[in-house]
């Protein structure tokens, strides 16, 4: 892995409020995961594993900013791989939107116009 690409991955975990969403999303399925795993434990029928409680923690956070990192490289190099044509039929589409807005407008000016109630 390159020093640039392990320089991208850092950036992205810990920008655009990755670190927080991935922080709430631990907190929500390690309390579920730890309610069904050690459950027993926790009303006191059987010793804590607190190594496992942590780690329950702990994965949930580093899947959700792998998630969100690969999310965002994905995205940044589909934009970096367009090519041209692909401009040119993005714009292609905006111009026939805008002569479709145009159309419409044309056919509402036709409308007969009815009286509000009063």
């Amino acid at each position: 892995m390159s020093r640039s690409l392990c320089r991208r991955i850092w950036v992205h975990s810990i920008s655009d409020g990755v670190p927080r969403r991935s922080l709430l999303a631990a907190a929500v399925v390690g309390t579920i995961l730890n309610l069904i795993n050690q459950g027993d434990g926790l009303m006191g029928l059987a010793p804590l594993n607190f190594p496992k409680m942590i780690l329950t923690f702990i994965v949930p956070y580093f899947v959700s900013t792998y998630g969100a990192v690969c999310y965002c490289l994905n995205a940044i190099s589909r934009v970096e791989d367009m090519q041209p044509a692909s401009r040119d039929t993005v714009a292609h589409m905006a111009d026939n939107i805008g002569e479709q807005e145009a159309a419409l407008e044309e056919r509402a000016s036709r409308l007969p116009v009815t009286r509000k109630w009063q």
